[in-house]
């Protein structure tokens, strides 16, 4: 089994999302392969909307950038895990550079209209059915549902409702507070 971490985080590895992202990876099988992205380390570029993706150079992206690298390890892995912080009621903006990228992934829109929550868009790869797709990200607020609902609504469109798994925790800056190392440890064993 392979894992792909892609952390939005422009702390890296220094998150709190990135200690909960680890908590849960830890509760996977020995010999899972895990590899993680940091993605403000990379050179993600804007997408231009030029649609080449799905006329001139179909399921590719016409920008060189580390994409090219990160698209390879998407189809390679069995889960994509997307790690990132709330930003302002959204994932931060190299997470949605990112997202905006993986628009090759899709076929182009036919009209689609839809009532059973699945996405305007169609995979333009069978093989992309079959992996799994998970976000955690954290807060600093003391509660989720007001916070989520914006960002849960944009997985639920590009995605399909029920087709992603999202770990949300609220108050964030717990996962680095001294007194709750106790908590930390118990989770880690709990995942």
């Amino acid at each position: 089994m392979k894992l792909l971490i892609l952390n939005g985080s422009p702390k890296s590895g220094r998150s709190n999302t990135m200690n909960i992202t680890r908590a849960f990876i830890d509760g996977f099988p020995k010999g899972t392969e895990v590899e993680q992205i940091d993605l403000y380390k990379k050179e993600i570029k804007p997408c231009l909307g030029c649609f080449s993706c799905w006329s001139k150079t179909p399921g590719e992206c016409i920008i060189k950038d580390d994409m090219q690298e990160i698209y390879e390890k998407i189809k390679a892995s069995d889960i994509i895990i997307e790690s990132f912080p709330l930003y302002f009621f959204g994932m931060p903006s190299v997470m949605k550079c990112l997202t905006d990228r993986c628009l090759p992934f899709m076929l182009h829109y036919m009209g689609n209209q839809t009532g059973d929550g699945s996405s305007f868009h169609e995979l333009r790869d069978e093989n992309m059915h079959n992996k799994k797709l998970v976000f955690i990200s954290t807060c600093g607020y003391v509660e989720t549902k007001s916070m989520y609902p914006a960002l849960l609504k944009q997985y639920d469109l590009i995605c399909g409702e029920n087709c992603y798994t999202s770990i949300i925790c609220p108050e964030g800056e717990l996962f680095i507070a001294e007194k709750a190392k106790r908590q930390r440890e118990s989770l880690s064993q709990r995942c």
